[in-house]
């Protein structure tokens, strides 16, 4: 029975000596390589998340603004004469059409508005902002018009992924003959 009873205390001596259990030090540096990893991949996303944001800003700028632009060179190029050419006010263009109505496009209030027969429409999406616009007008023969703007969505001073502005410009000759 004793050497049953020794057997039975040697083999628990064995099995807590064999007993292998992580250090402290082994603990800290594997739970710090983790926060390091966690860390990296959390800045990682957040700037791919703001490099989403602005393609998809810039994306919305560059649609609309290039819509404006078809638009208004449409209408001028089939126009028969632009009213006041040259211009002393470069913030709108009337265009005269073939059949003597009128048609204005003028920048107000960050927007760019179409004006058909004294119904004001604005042509530029609200979440954009119209900035340097400029409409001239070269009396030759043809009329040459020629557009200018800056289209942009999100604000310079407090957004920190900066705002997203292209700038669209365009010169048409009117196709009266």
């Amino acid at each position: 029975m004793v050497k049953i009873e020794m057997k039975i205390q040697n083999s628990i001596k064995k099995f807590i000596k064999t007993k292998t259990a992580f250090t402290l030090i082994e603990v800290l540096v594997v739970v710090s390589i983790i926060i390091l990893v966690t860390v990296s991949s959390t800045g990682l996303f957040i700037s791919i998340v703001r490099s989403n944001r602005k393609t998809k800003a810039l994306l919305l700028v560059k649609q609309n603004g290039d819509q404006i632009i078809n638009l208004i060179s449409q209408k001028g190029r089939l126009a028969a004469s632009i009213s006041g050419c040259p211009f002393t006010d470069n913030s709108s263009i009337t265009i005269v059409n073939s059949d003597a109505s009128l048609e204005t496009f003028a920048c107000a209030n960050g927007q760019l508005i179409h004006d058909v027969l004294s119904t004001p429409q604005v042509i530029s999406d609200d979440r954009l902002l119209v900035s340097d616009c400029f409409f001239s007008c070269q009396d030759l023969e043809p009329e040459i018009v020629t557009i200018k703007f800056t289209l942009g969505v999100g604000d310079p001073v407090n957004d920190k992924t900066g705002s997203s502005e292209l700038n669209f410009s365009t010169s048409v000759s009117l196709r009266n003959y």
